[in-house]
């Protein structure tokens, strides 16, 4: 059996950019199968890569034992199809997840060591803000919500394979596709505490902008 590869990452972080560039390298996808989540949230732009269901239909891919992993976040659930997963492996390829770490961990108890995974996190709070607020799609309460999940979320970074800290884009792609392709390290673990110190200090100025 080859190896699961799962990504994952602060909101904000690029993920989900590293994610795009890899399926546009024609190197790495001869290796590689990005498997396409489930979600139930509204669709943001016309490139988001997701199979988009309702609730319900959501509801019965869970009763029906077709999902993987699945979690909520933020009122919307995420799920990944455990078909294409089986199928990949057995083409002796590489399935990509791009999930939380609620998901990273529920599928390194099936699969153990077959799974190999890395956290993607910006090189400070004040970069992850700059991106959130960049996208331009949510309000001031949501990014608030988004550095506050993050915050706690950093809690996880040392429970990965791997640490990805996207500054630059083009370094960083590097650094993820010999990740994927390869048995390379990632980055030094971030300083977590002084992360999280930085979230709240954002947080708190975000909060005082509203009053």
């Amino acid at each position: 059996m080859g190896k699961i590869f799962i990504i994952s990452g602060l909101s904000g972080s690029g993920k989900g950019t590293l994610v795009n560039l890899l399926r546009e390298d024609e190197e790495a996808m001869k290796q590689v199968v990005i498997i396409t989540s489930y979600t139930t949230r509204e669709r943001r732009n016309e490139t988001d890569d997701y199979n988009f269901v309702s609730k319900k239909e959501f509801k019965e891919l869970i009763d029906n034992g077709k999902l993987l992993e699945w979690n909520e976040y933020q009122n919307n659930f995420y799920g990944t199809p455990l078909d294409d997963v089986q199928r990949v492996l057995a083409e002796g390829r590489t399935p990509l997840l791009e999930i939380d770490y609620h998901g990273y961990l529920s599928v390194k108890k099936i699969y153990k060591d077959e799974v190999e995974g890395v956290f993607v996190v910006t090189p400070d709070a004040a970069t992850l803000l700059e991106r959130l607020v960049k996208r331009g799609t949510e309000t001031k309460e949501k990014i608030i919500s988004r550095l506050q999940i993050a915050s706690d979320e950093l809690q996880y970074v040392n429970v990965y394979d791997h640490c990805l800290i996207n500054d630059q884009l083009d370094e960083a792609y590097q650094k993820f596709k010999d990740l994927v392709l390869t048995d390379l390290p990632g980055d030094p673990p971030v300083d977590i505490e002084v992360f999280r110190k930085e979230i709240a200090a954002a947080v708190e100025q975000l909060k005082e902008e509203e009053e």
